[in-house]
C-alpha cells in the first residue's frame, strides 16, 4: 500500500531539540548557519530563524530526510475504518515525527 501527499507535524520544540540532538557543525550546516551564529542563538531566536527557513525553503527541512510518499507494509490487522489510523501510527514509529494528513493509493 503507498500513501502520498504525506504532510508531516513537526513542532518547533521538537525541531530544536532534533537540532541539539545533532552535534553543533552539524546542526548548524543543517539549516544554513554559521556554527558560532548558531551557538550564540537561544531557543527563542533559534525557532523564529527556523519558521523564516521553512517558510524560504518551500515549507520544507530536507535535512528531517521525511518522504512525501511512503510505501507502507500491507499486513495490517485493522478493521477497514482503522486503516488511516493505523497507518498514522506507522508512521509516526517509522519517522518519528507527527503526521497531519496523507492520501492512500
Amino acid at each position: 500500500m503507498k500513501v502520498t501527499n504525506v504532510e508531516w507535524d513537526i513542532e518547533s520544540d521538537e525541531l530544536i531539540d532534533f537540532l541539539h540532538s545533532m552535534p553543533t557543525e552539524e546542526a548548524a550546516d543543517a539549516i544554513d548557519l554559521d556554527e558560532e551564529v548558531y551557538i550564540d542563538m537561544n531557543d527563542t531566536e533559534l525557532e523564529n530563524y527556523l519558521q523564516d527557513y521553512f517558510i524560504h525553503n518551500n515549507n520544507s527541512f530536507d535535512f528531517l530526510e521525511l518522504p512525501d510518499e511512503v510505501e507502507v507494509p500491507v499486513d495490517f490487522d485493522t478493521a477497514e475504518e482503522d486503516v488511516e489510523e493505523t497507518i498514522r501510527e506507522w508512521l509516526v514509529q517509522e519517522y518519528g515525527w507527527g503526521v497531519i494528513s496523507f492520501d492512500i493509493q
